[in-house]
Order: structure tokens, then C-alpha cells, then sequence
């Protein structure tokens, strides 16, 4: 069941093409490019710093290099690993529910559940210790119509780094078709003051009005352009 479902998550918003494939798009006045072919991937980063320095992240198979204005510039390994996050992160968000059949995932089915009337397959989502990176021991949960299979909420709880576990729960809006990849904005809420939530009531919490609007997570001029010259 639980296989089916993330799968059938997959097609329906036309991200089987991502297997190979190069894409783009601006988060927070920062372009994000990807590429992607079948294993083998490179994902960059490009913004000016405050200094007017014109700054891009690579990450690769290979690990990550930091350019500025076109040359290849030393990083801290702490900063490195940071920085790498940050790139994959922002990707991973941008094309969910696309990595959830990455190897490192352990998904688990939790049952049909309503959330403001509407039916959803819940799922809930860890990360094996060895590839699922530095944040593997985060917890996601994902809300999938049980009719069209679009993903309309999901939430994570994280640990900070000063050790304080935190909470965020996101609704998806402004869906919108760029290649035939379904391209969504979300919503990021966070547990009011006062307020303590856990990701296992945190859809009836956004349904009571215990949640707050933290931020909006809007992605503008994607592009996305299939590898495959069969597809």
C-alpha cells in the first residue's frame, strides 16, 4: 500500500521526469538550477552577497565547491556541509514528493484520515542513519487525496541546533502545470505561543487555529526541461 501510494503521488504530478532532467527556478531572490541523470546529479545556487560578489553553490555526486565571481574559492568543511544543506534542502522541498523513493527513506502507511472534510492517505516519513545526511533523524508526514493523489499538507519536526525540536506543518497552494511537473507553494505554519503540538495532532491543530503563518514558500520562473530524448 504504502509503495502504491507514494508512486501513484509521483505520476500524478508528472515527476517521473525528474529522473533525468534539468531544471530552474528563483526562491527568495536566489536562482536554483538542477540536473539530474538517473544517479548522477548537480544542483547549484547563484546570488550576489552583500558585498556585490556574485556567489554559486555546485553540488554534486562529487561534493560541494563555492565560486565567487567564477573562482573557485576555499570553505570551511563546517560551512561546506552547511551550505550543502541549504542547496539540498531547498530542492528536495521543490520537487516533493518526488524523493520520497530514495533509498534512504523508511515509509510508513498510517491509514485514511479526514483533514477539513476531505479524505487523505497519511504517511509518515524517517530516514535510514546511513544515507539520509546530517537531519536523518527528522520526521515528516505527508497528507495525499485519496482521489487524485495530489500532496496537499506535509510536516516535519526537526531539531535545532541548539537542541530544541521544532515543528512546522505546510499547505500547498497556487498548483500550477510547468512541463507537465505539477509546481506547488505552500504555506509554512508554526504552533502558536502557548501552544505545544505534535506532529501527530499538528493536522488538528491547523484545523482548530492553533497554528500560526510563519512564512510562504513561493517558487517563481521554474523551468523544467526532460533529458530523455525518447520522452
Amino acid at each position: 500500500m504504502i509503495v502504491t501510494t507514494i508512486q501513484r503521488a509521483i505520476e500524478s504530478a508528472g515527476l517521473s521526469v525528474l529522473d533525468k532532467a534539468e531544471a530552474s527556478f528563483v526562491f527568495r531572490k536566489r536562482t536554483y538550477s538542477y540536473q539530474r541523470d538517473n544517479g548522477k546529479f548537480e544542483y547549484t545556487r547563484s546570488f550576489a552577497d552583500t558585498s556585490g560578489n556574485q556567489i554559486v553553490d555546485h553540488l554534486s555526486n562529487e561534493g560541494h565547491i563555492r565560486y565567487m565571481n567564477g573562482e573557485k574559492i576555499n570553505v570551511e568543511e563546517k560551512k561546506a556541509k552547511a551550505y550543502s544543506r541549504s542547496v539540498n534542502s531547498v530542492i528536495y522541498f521543490a520537487f516533493l514528493p518526488y524523493n520520497l523513493k530514495d533509498p534512504a527513506v523508511n515509509a510508513e502507511y498510517l491509514g485514511k484520515v479526514t483533514v477539513r472534510g476531505k479524505n487523505y492517505h497519511k504517511v509518515k516519513v524517517t530516514f535510514g542513519q546511513e544515507a539520509g545526511g546530517k537531519d536523518w533523524e527528522d520526521t515528516f508526514y505527508y497528507w495525499f487525496d485519496a482521489d487524485n493523489h495530489k500532496m496537499d499538507y506535509l510536516a516535519y519536526e526537526y531539531t535545532e541546533d541548539d537542541g530544541e525540536v521544532d515543528l512546522r506543518f505546510r499547505e500547498a497552494y497556487n498548483p500550477r502545470e510547468v512541463a507537465g511537473v505539477r509546481i506547488q507553494d505552500y504555506y509554512n505554519f508554526k504552533p502558536k505561543k502557548g501552544e505545544t503540538v505534535s506532529i501527530h495532532e499538528v493536522a488538528q491543530a491547523y484545523e482548530q487555529d492553533r497554528l500560526e503563518l510563519l512564512s510562504k514558500i513561493e517558487l517563481t520562473d521554474v523551468q523544467i526541461r526532460s533529458l530523455d530524448i525518447t520522452g
